[in-house]
């Protein structure tokens, strides 16, 4: 079977000076070490880039809108959006078909938005999905914590959407 990573949104505006996403360090650890893993198996890591609009902190040209530098390297597959749903108006699905890519692992940042409806989308297209569970984050808000948030995602996710999965425990095939 032919994987992919796809890494969404990890973006300096997640992190300080910004306000950060819950446990962002944490995170942060358990990609690189998760793209580290992936990249030495020769499976194509895919970074989703938000260009958020004017003002926003992901505003492309200001200094929220790059790409944590530890994760990405020269030559890295960045597809940019403008919506959660990264196929949307993006080139991803087709660079993905031209690579017979047929499972997915996606990990990354916002749990409620762009990491949910990209694991729909990506079921939706026919992807075998699996979700990393201790792979992406949030912010607190109301009603819920970004804990919450992140457990509510998983459970939903986790079954008919995708397949969880611990960072330590992804293997590729």
């Amino acid at each position: 079977m032919k994987d992919a990573l796809l890494v969404i949104d990890v973006q300096l505006a997640s992190f300080p000076p910004f306000p950060p996403a819950h446990e962002i360090e944490d995170l942060l650890s358990t990609m690189v070490g998760l793209v580290s893993k992936t990249r030495e198996q020769g499976v194509p890591v895919f970074f989703i880039q938000h260009c958020g609009g004017c003002d926003d902190p992901d505003e492309p040209g200001t200094p929220g809108h790059p790409i944590h530098p530890s994760l990405v390297d020269e030559g890295a597959l960045i597809v940019q959006k403008a919506t959660p749903d990264s196929f949307q108006d993006t080139s991803l699905h087709d660079q993905l078909q031209e690579m017979a890519i047929e499972r997915l692992t996606i990990c990354g940042i916002q749990t409620e938005y762009c990491v949910d409806t990209t694991t729909r989308r990506a079921n939706s297209l026919g992807y075998q999905v699996r979700l990393v569970s201790d792979g992406h984050s949030t912010w607190d808000g109301e009603p819920l914590s970004a804990s919450q948030k992140i457990e509510y995602h998983n459970q939903v996710l986790g079954g008919y959407f995708a397949e969880l999965v611990e960072a330590e425990a992804v293997q590729y095939s």
